[in-house]
């Protein structure tokens, strides 16, 4: 295969955050979900079930999307803020 494999991926926010929170609070590794590994993960992977290198595995988009809560309740459950850190993030991966 020489054409390059685009990848988006669509992060469920509320699963990710429930996970992420698991491993931080729970979890003897007592650590965040680490988007940049995951990601890799994720490149690995399509790049094994494609039968493809992994050279031409790339991921060209990412969203993180969860329930929209109105302006006063995102406000005071300060919830706007983590959302944009972690749409940040996926930005700069």
């Amino acid at each position: 295969m020489s054409s390059v494999l685009r990848i988006g991926i669509y992060y469920d926010g509320n699963y990710l955050s429930s996970v992420s929170n698991y491993y931080f609070f729970q979890h003897f590794f007592k650590a965040r979900i680490n988007i940049e590994g995951l990601n890799d993960f994720i490149l690995y992977k399509v790049a094994e079930l494609e039968k493809s290198s992994l050279q031409y595995c790339k991921i060209t988009d990412a969203h993180y999307f969860r329930v929209r809560l109105n302006a006063a309740n995102a406000k005071e459950l300060n919830k706007l803020y983590p959302d944009r850190v972690i749409d940040d993030m996926l930005m700069q991966e």
